[in-house]
C-alpha cells in the first residue's frame, strides 16, 4: 500500500513539472547572451546627463544582482549601455533626471524617475516613458500573484492601461516601443497620456500623482474612482492646451535640429467617457438648414435640420471646462426693478432636428441672440442667429441706476472729465497765447485727451450693450453721452475713428478715421432719435449719479444744434437753441470778468458740468466744475445762427445781453462773428476753436497765416499713429 502511494506521488510530481515547463518556458535556467541595450528616455525627452540604471531580473522579476549605469547622451533623451553579456533577458531600467515638459513648453525645475521592465530577448532598443512606468508594478504583480508569464503579464498590463484612456486599439504594440518623436498614432497616444500626468502640476505633484496611479493600477489593473475623477478634470485643462502641446513638441525637436510631426491629439482623448478615444471628433463642417431666424415680436416655433458626421450639443459638454463670454446675469443694473434679460426661448435637440421656440417679446428694442451648437470639446461648430422684433407698445418705466450701472457711469464720467480737462486747457492756452505755436503730435496732453475720451466711450458702449440685452431703457441717455464724446473728438481732430460697439481694448485700435461730416451725421442721427425720449426739465449734472446720467432734453437740443452748426445747417440749429432759451431753465450769471475768476461753478448758467473729484462712483462735493455745456455759449451760438440766417438785429441783441452781463464791452458791426469770438475767448468757451474754423476766422481773429490754418485742428497723437497703421495724421503736422 505504501509503495503504491509513493508511486502515485512521484507520477503527480512529474506531471506537474511537465505542465510548468510547457506553460512557462521562461522558468527554465537562462543562458548568458550578449545584448546591445540602448534607447530613449521620454517624459518629454530627458536632458543630456540624466542617469539611467539597469538591473537584471530573475524569472520572478526580482533583481538578480547585476547592475549597470550610463548617462543620457543628448537632449533627445538617447542612451546606450553598449554590448553587455547578461544572464537574464529581463531587466528593469530606471532613469532619473530633468526633462522637457510638453504641456508648459519648458524644461523641468526638478528631476523625475521613470521605470521600465522589459524582455531584452524581444528587443534591446528600449524607450522608457510614462506608459512603461505605469505598467511596471502591474507586470510584477501579474507574474508573482497570478502566475502569468512575462509576455502574458506585459500584454495584459498594457491592454488594461490603455483601456483606462480609451486607447486600447493601440495595445498590440509594446509600450516600450512608443516614442513621442515617431509621429505615428502610438506617439500621439503617449503624448496624450503623458500630458494627463503633467497637466498644471509641479514636479513634486507629478511624482506624487505617478506614484498613486502606479500603485492603484498594480493592484486592480485600473485607477481608483478618485484618480479617474482627477484625470477627467485634467482633461478640461488639456482641452484648452492640446494644440499648444503639439506645437511645443515640434518646436522642442526643431531646436534640437530634428523635424517631427504630431498627429491630431484631440483624436486620442475619450471626451465623452464611452471608453473609446476619438470617436466623437470629426473634421467636417456642420451644415444647418437655416442659420438665421427673423422672428416677429409675437414669437414663434422653428425647426432646423443639422447635417453633421459627429455629435453636436446644445450646451457645452462638461469636458470643455469653459463657458461662453457673456455678461453676468446677476449684475445690479437697475435699482429696484426686475429687468427682462432679452429674447426668451427654449431649445430641444432630437436626432438631427433642432427645435427653437421663441416667446413673445417683453422688450422695447429689437434684439439679437445667438444659439450655438458645440462639439464634444465645447467648441462652437455652428451658430443660429435669432433676431426678434421688439414690442414698441410695451410700457417700461426707467428705473434708477443700480449698483453696477452706477459704477459704469462713474467710470465713464471719470475718463470724460480727464479728457475734457486736457482738451479745454490745450484750447484755452492756445487761444490766449500771443504767439501761436503749433501743437506737437508727441504732446502728453493731446495723447491723454485722446486716450481718455476713447476710454470713456468704450466704457459707455459696454454699459449700453448690457442694457440693450435687458430692458434697453437707458439707450437714449447713453446715445446723448456718445454724441457728446464724438462732438468733442470731431471738433478737435476733425476726422476720427468711429466706434459703435464695445471693443476689447479701450482705444480705437485698427480702425481708420471717418470723415468729420460722416461723424457729425452719425451724431445727428443718435440725437434726433434720443431727443423725444428725454424729459423736459432743467438739466441737473450735480445732485447724484442718476441726475448726471439722466440728461434733459435741452442737453440733446444743444448738442444737436452744435452738430448742425458744424455741418453749416443753421436753419436746423436755430430752432433748437431757441427752444432752450424759451424754456427759461437757465440764465446768465452777472459778473465782472475784469476780476480774476476762481473757476467755473455749478450755477444757473451751467447746463452740464463735470465735477472735479469724480471717482469710480461719483462724488458731488464742492461748487467748482469743468464746463461742458454753458448757457452763455448757447446764447452766442444762437446769435451766430441768427446772423447767418440774416436776422442781424436779433443776433446783435443777444450779443449785447452777454456783453453787459459779463461786463465785456465789444464793438458790434455788420458781421457779428468777430464780436462773438471776442466774447467766446474772454469767457473761455470750450468750443471756440471749432467756431473759428467753421467761420473762417483763423487769420482775422487768431492771427494765423494761411499756411498755419491747419493749427485749428489738433494732431493725431504720435503714439496712436505708431500703434495703429490705419490712422493718418492731420495735414500740416
Amino acid at each position: 500500500m505504501k509503495s503504491r502511494f509513493l508511486l502515485l506521488s512521484v507520477s503527480a510530481a512529474l506531471l506537474c513539472a511537465c505542465e510548468v515547463k510547457e506553460g512557462a518556458g521562461e522558468f527554465e535556467d537562462f543562458a548568458s547572451e550578449y545584448h546591445s541595450v540602448s534607447g530613449k528616455i521620454e517624459k518629454g525627452p530627458m536632458i543630456r546627463g540624466s542617469v539611467v540604471d539597469m538591473r537584471t531580473l530573475d524569472r520572478f522579476l526580482v533583481p538578480s544582482g547585476a547592475s549597470y549605469t550610463t548617462n543620457i547622451e543628448n537632449n533627445k533623451g538617447e542612451f546606450s549601455f553598449g554590448e553587455l553579456k547578461i544572464d537574464s533577458p529581463y531587466a528593469k531600467l530606471t532613469a532619473n533626471g530633468f526633462f522637457f515638459n510638453e504641456v508648459k513648453g519648458e524644461l523641468s525645475v526638478a528631476p523625475i524617475s521613470l521605470d521600465a521592465i522589459v524582455d531584452l530577448s524581444e528587443s534591446s532598443s528600449i524607450n522608457v516613458n510614462v506608459l512603461t512606468h505605469l505598467v511596471s508594478q502591474r507586470i510584477v504583480r501579474l507574474v508573482n500573484g497570478y502566475d502569468k508569464s512575462f509576455a502574458e503579464a506585459n500584454r495584459q498590463a498594457r491592454e488594461e492601461l490603455l483601456a483606462q484612456f480609451g486607447l486600447q486599439e493601440y495595445s498590440g504594440r509594446d509600450v516600450s516601443q512608443f516614442s513621442i518623436a515617431s509621429g505615428d498614432d502610438a506617439a500621439a497616444a503617449l503624448i496624450v497620456i503623458s500630458s494627463y500626468i503633467l497637466a498644471d502640476r509641479s514636479e513634486a505633484e507629478i511624482v506624487e500623482f505617478l506614484s498613486a496611479l502606479s500603485s492603484e493600477f498594480a493592484r486592480e489593473g485600473k485607477f481608483s474612482d478618485e484618480s479617474m475623477t482627477e484625470l477627467k478634470e485634467t482633461r478640461k485643462l488639456l482641452n484648452g492646451n492640446i494644440e499648444s502641446i503639439a506645437e511645443n513638441i515640434v518646436n522642442r525637436y526643431k531646436d534640437l535640429g530634428f523635424v517631427v510631426s504630431v498627429e491630431r491629439l484631440e483624436s486620442f482623448i475619450d471626451w465623452d467617457d464611452d471608453g473609446v478615444a476619438g470617436n466623437e471628433i470629426g473634421e467636417g463642417e456642420v451644415k444647418l438648414s437655416q442659420d438665421r431666424l427673423d422672428v416677429p415680436s409675437e414669437g414663434g416655433e422653428y425647426s432646423i435640420i443639422i447635417d453633421s458626421d459627429y455629435p453636436c450639443y446644445l450646451e457645452m459638454p462638461d469636458t470643455a471646462g469653459s463657458s461662453d463670454n457673456v455678461w453676468a446675469d446677476d449684475w445690479q443694473l437697475y435699482e429696484g426693478a426686475q429687468d427682462i434679460r432679452g429674447i426668451s426661448y427654449s431649445k430641444f435637440l432630437e436626432g438631427n432636428t433642432l427645435t427653437i421656440k421663441i416667446s413673445p417679446a417683453l422688450f422695447l428694442m429689437d434684439k439679437t441672440v445667438s444659439v450655438n451648437l458645440y462639439d464634444v470639446r465645447g467648441k462652437a461648430v455652428a451658430t443660429i442667429e435669432i433676431n426678434q422684433k421688439g414690442n414698441p407698445d410695451l410700457s417700461v418705466s426707467v428705473p434708477e441706476l443700480g449698483r453696477d450701472a452706477g459704477t459704469f457711469v462713474g467710470g465713464m464720467m471719470t475718463y470724460l472729465r480727464y479728457g475734457l480737462q486736457e482738451l479745454y486747457n490745450l484750447e484755452w492756452n492756445y487761444i490766449s497765447a500771443e504767439r501761436k505755436e503749433p501743437f506737437s503730435p508727441s504732446s502728453s496732453g493731446i495723447s491723454k485727451a485722446w486716450e481718455n475720451l476713447y476710454s470713456s466711450l468704450n466704457t459707455l458702449l459696454s454699459f449700453k450693450n448690457i442694457d440693450a440685452q435687458r430692458l434697453g431703457c437707458y439707450q437714449p441717455f447713453a446715445d446723448v453721452y456718445a454724441s457728446l464724446l464724438y462732438y468733442e473728438l470731431s471738433s478737435k481732430w476733425g476726422a476720427v475713428p468711429f466706434v459703435s460697439d464695445r471693443r476689447q481694448g479701450d482705444g480705437p485700435e485698427g480702425l481708420t478715421r471717418l470723415s468729420e461730416s460722416a461723424v457729425l451725421a452719425n451724431i445727428a442721427g443718435l440725437l434726433e432719435s434720443a431727443l423725444p425720449k428725454l424729459e423736459e426739465k432743467a438739466n441737473d449734472s450735480r445732485s447724484s449719479v442718476n441726475s448726471v446720467f439722466f440728461v434733459s432734453r435741452d442737453v440733446a437740443r444743444v448738442l444737436l444744434a452744435y452738430t448742425y452748426c458744424n455741418l453749416n445747417v443753421y436753419d436746423k440749429a436755430a430752432p433748437l437753441l431757441e427752444a432752450v432759451v424759451n424754456n427759461g431753465f437757465y440764465s446768465l450769471v452777472k459778473e465782472d470778468l475784469s476780476v480774476l475768476r476762481t473757476g467755473y461753478h455749478f450755477d444757473s448758467q451751467c447746463i452740464m458740468g463735470l465735477v472735479y473729484n469724480t471717482k469710480s462712483r461719483i462724488s458731488f462735493d464742492g461748487e467748482l466744475c469743468i464746463p461742458c455745456l454753458d448757457y452763455a455759449e448757447v446764447l452766442l451760438t444762437y446769435a451766430e445762427c441768427l446772423s447767418r440766417l440774416g436776422r442781424e438785429e436779433e443776433a446783435g441783441a443777444i450779443i449785447r445781453s452777454v456783453s453787459e452781463a459779463k461786463n465785456l464791452p465789444v464793438e458790434i458791426r455788420g458781421d457779428k462773428m468777430e464780436a462773438i469770438f471776442r466774447l467766446r475767448s474772454e469767457l473761455k468757451s470750450p468750443h471756440t476753436l471749432v467756431f473759428v474754423r467753421r467761420q473762417n476766422l483763423g487769420e482775422s481773429c487768431i492771427g494765423l497765416q494761411p499756411s498755419e490754418l491747419y493749427q485749428l485742428l489738433l494732431p493725431v497723437p504720435l503714439q496712436e499713429l505708431q500703434t495703429n497703421p490705419n490712422l493718418t495724421q492731420n495735414e500740416g503736422y
